[in-house]
């Protein structure tokens, strides 16, 4: 029988309901801390060499694993060609890190800490992608759940969970440091929020009120303006993806029994940010958590949260252009879902667009898959053990530093 809400401890309920790691009875519910202690120091051993200074002129790329747990960041070095990680550094967060995000210039990250309620800020130095703290942890709503930066580069937003608001920040340029603006009210558990490509909006999907909130963004100011009412959902929506042109958006339908387990499309009107529902539902796996799409646009893929039947998984879809519609890609593996690690939280393609990358809090690790470019089917290569538990995502440098 799966773990309910009022049944977890208060200093886990915010891991649990930011990544709903339904465990069946029997599946480990608990984070196994012991393979990641032992494995840790295999890892600095055959990595010692990853950790100094680069002095190579060969551009590389970094990636960065949030542990909730350990309240650590894990450094890796990317495999341009195998998409192979090896482990670089641990830097050290707030109180239950659950994110990281870089900016498009690849000189800053931003980490969400859920438990300390504030914004770790770090430079990120080209030489090994190490992360040094710019300042203090920068004080959010309660619960800071999703993080986004403008496309400007100027603004940074922040989703707090049990605030049901939005933290407005200005960014430094030059030393990447936030500076707060503002709040405005989001619908209830705001668990997600989503920048459109052209910048012009912001859409939080509530979990409590079943909903999706919408706001328009002033480019000159980041102050929001709420439109309308927000959109009221049939299932509990956890997690938003917009096409990159901005045309459609893609919700995953977590609970409820009214179009649970399945991803909407939703089209956004470009002129007012409006949302009409396709109406074409897709089936995904069982409590899917995390959608993301490739760099073409052609193809999408859903993590499968559930410890049980239909989860641990991976659906993949492709995408029609025009209509915004998904349909489910065979992955000729025996079964509807290709196989993940244990829990799977959040899922990242790689920037060249070869690699799918998923990150799995009760089994502490990263697997990678390979992606067919014509087909878009996925083809496991490897897994990564992380150096800290309870692993919440992964975020590459969007440029080769």
């Amino acid at each position: 029988m799966p773990y309910h809400i009022n049944s977890i401890q208060p200093q886990r309920l915010l891991a649990f309901v930011m990544t709903l790691s339904l465990v069946a009875c029997g599946g480990g519910g608990s984070t196994p801390t012991s393979a990641v202690s032992d494995a840790l120091p295999a890892l600095q051993a055959s990595s010692r060499e990853a950790s100094t200074p680069s002095v190579s002129n060969t551009p590389i790329r970094y990636a960065y694993v949030p542990n909730y747990d350990t309240n650590d960041i894990s450094v890796f070095r990317v495999n341009a060609t195998t998409g192979a990680l090896t482990w670089v550094s641990n830097t050290s967060t707030g109180t239950g890190p659950g994110a990281v995000v870089v900016d498009a210039t690849g000189s800053h990250a931003y980490v969400p800490n859920f438990d300390s309620n504030d914004i770790s800020v770090y430079a990120i130095d080209a030489r090994n992608g190490a992360l040094k703290q710019v300042g203090a942890p920068v004080s959010a709503g309660t619960w800071p759940a999703a993080l986004r930066i403008a496309p400007s580069g100027r603004f940074a937003y922040v989703a707090n969970f049990i605030s049901n608001s939005i933290s407005i920040f200005r960014v430094d340029a030059a030393t990447g440091a936030l500076s707060t603006i503002g709040t405005i009210s989001t619908g209830i558990n705001p668990r997600h929020l989503l920048i459109d490509p052209t910048g012009r909006f912001i859409y939080t999907a509530n979990w409590g009120s079943k909903d999706v909130s919408i706001f328009a963004v002033d480019a000159n100011t980041g102050s929001l303006t709420q439109v309308g009412l927000p959109l009221t959902v049939s299932s509990t929506p956890f997690n938003l993806t917009a096409d990159q042109t901005g045309s459609h958006l893609y919700m995953t339908n977590f609970l409820s029994a009214a179009g649970a387990n399945s991803v909407s499309v939703l089209h956004i009107d470009q002129a007012t940010g409006t949302l009409t529902d396709v109406g074409a539902n897709v089936a995904a796996g069982a409590h899917p958590i995390a959608m993301t799409m490739d760099s073409t646009g052609q193809f999408a893929y859903v993590a499968n949260n559930l410890n049980g039947a239909g989860g641990n998984s991976v659906s993949a879809f492709a995408v029609d252009a025009t209509s915004g519609i998904v349909t489910a890609i065979d992955c000729a593996c025996g079964q509807s879902d290709y196989v993940a690690g244990t829990n799977p939280s959040a899922l990242t393609v790689s920037p060249a667009g070869s690699h799918l990358y998923v990150s799995n809090v009760t089994s502490n690790d990263i697997v990678i898959y390979a992606i067919h470019p014509a087909s878009g089917a996925l083809t496991r290569v490897s897994s990564t053990t992380t150096a800290g538990t309870y692993p919440m995502g992964i975020t590459f440098t969007p440029v080769l530093l």
